[in-house]
């Protein structure tokens, strides 16, 4: 069934070269409104802001960030080279602290740090051997910056796909009676608006759905900012999952009279 799947109705991030939109995910689930986050600085106030969550989604969008504002400085003209782009010196300074600055928008997130550190890793490797002064090894640089937030995005969905199945096939396997559905529960957001499309935990019960072997998801509220009342539940009634939204404290009850298979 899995190549029946198609990629989630949810989706947080819109991107082409030269273009990042951001779902507000703020005003979920009463507007589904998307905004421009073609800038270091526009991507850095979205996630500063919590318009954007999940911590996939915050390592890509900043990374996505970055290739869209530097992809419009293309191409680069050795007379007029834009500012802090004049050589390879002056332009890997420049990507660097514009990497830097992104991760202060959430220091505390773990896969924003690692995507950094990633990338200052390629930059490094991919101005190896270049002639500093050439507009050319400017340019293959940004192609390299470019290229390595796209990486990154697809990635991500590679990821997403293969949890989403491994742990599908386990639950099936082993955590329900022979031939019954099963009840799942999940705690804040772990779906597509927090990754690039089916997303990890959710996803899971995603592909659950998808072979129609799901007989219902319940989802806490998630206190304080109530990702799985605003976020979650609303992916899930979304596409069409039978869906039950309790509150946190709750849980303890709902496991012990319903049967949660996992």
């Amino acid at each position: 069934f899995f190549s029946r799947l198609s990629a989630s109705r949810m989706q947080a991030i819109k991107y082409t070269r030269g273009s990042l939109e951001l779902l507000n995910q703020k005003l979920l689930p009463h507007q589904m409104v998307f905004e421009d986050a073609s800038t270091v600085e526009l991507v850095y106030d979205a996630i500063k802001d919590m318009k954007v969550r999940g911590a996939p989604a915050i390592a890509i969008s900043a990374l996505l960030g970055l290739a869209a504002e530097i992809h419009k400085l293309r191409p680069i003209s050795a007379a007029s080279p834009p500012a802090g782009y004049a050589d390879l010196d002056e332009a890997m300074a420049t990507l660097f602290s514009k990497l830097d600055f992104l991760h202060g928008s959430r220091p505390t997130a773990v896969n924003l740090g690692n995507a950094i550190s990633e990338c200052k890793a390629r930059l490094t490797e991919a101005a190896k051997g270049s002639c500093p002064r050439i507009p050319e090894a400017v340019e293959a640089l940004l192609e390299s910056c470019i290229a390595f937030a796209e990486d990154y995005f697809r990635a991500d969905v590679r990821i997403n796909t293969a949890i989403s199945q491994f742990g599908c096939d386990h639950i099936l396997a082993n955590c329900r009676a022979p031939g019954a559905k099963v009840r799942l529960m999940t705690h804040c957001n772990t779906g597509a608006l927090a990754t690039t499309q089916y997303g990890t935990a959710l996803g899971v019960i995603r592909f659950v759905h998808t072979a129609e072997q799901l007989e219902r998801v319940y989802c806490t509220e998630t206190r304080p900012y109530n990702q799985g009342a605003r976020l979650s539940a609303y992916e899930c009634v979304t596409e069409g999952m039978p869906t039950t939204l309790l509150v946190d404290s709750a849980v303890s009850h709902l496991l012990r009279t319903q049967g949660v298979h996992a």
